[in-house]
């Protein structure tokens, strides 16, 4: 029996990657071992879009003529500028930070990733959360987490996971990006 399979991209990797992605993995493996894993902090940010998604290849109206068609949402509105929100959290194993809401139209820049997320957020849960016990914190790669400044309040202010230390790339090193 034969079957069909969608063809997916990836991530090309050269031998040079290939080897730094195994490095960086035994040392994560080593630097985590004896159940340290348990305390890494995995925090991510999805965009949610405010407007119906429509498939037109797939969405259908079962309807009598087209006048009961439209009443029956054949036609979907839309717009060029769509309302949206990003809601930004965090997560460990035994726990989940307050969710932040961040309004349509705010960029989250640097300075309000610092602010907003960093120092009003996730410092103050995590200290809570962790008291005396080391917690690491692992972010993904968006533009506002790599800025100098937040870059340099997270190595004074956090016991950071380094984001050097991470292999490149590895969208599944979350489970913030695809389990919840």
């Amino acid at each position: 029996m034969r079957c069909i399979y969608r063809i997916q991209r990836v991530h090309m990797l050269i031998e040079r990657m290939k080897g730094q992605r195994i490095r960086r993995w035994k040392n994560l493996l080593k630097r985590f071992a004896n159940g340290t894993h348990r305390a890494i902090v995995f925090s991510g940010e999805k965009v949610f879009i405010l407007e119906p998604t429509v498939n037109r290849q797939n969405d259908r109206i079962l309807s009598k003529n087209i006048g009961a068609a439209i009443s029956d949402g054949k036609l979907v509105a839309r717009s060029a500028h769509t309302a949206s929100i990003v809601v930004w959290g965090a997560i460990t194993t035994n726990g989940n930070s307050p969710l932040v809401f961040v309004e349509f139209g705010v960029k989250i820049n640097k300075d309000e990733d610092q602010k907003t997320i960093l120092e009003d957020v996730l410092k103050p849960w995590a200290d809570a959360h962790f008291g005396n016990d080391r917690w690491y914190f692992k972010q993904d790669s968006a533009s506002a987490h790599k800025a100098r400044t937040p870059q340099q309040w997270c190595k004074r202010e956090l016991p950071d996971l380094r984001q050097e230390d991470c292999p490149s790339n590895s969208l599944d090193l979350n489970p913030l990006d695809f389990s919840v």
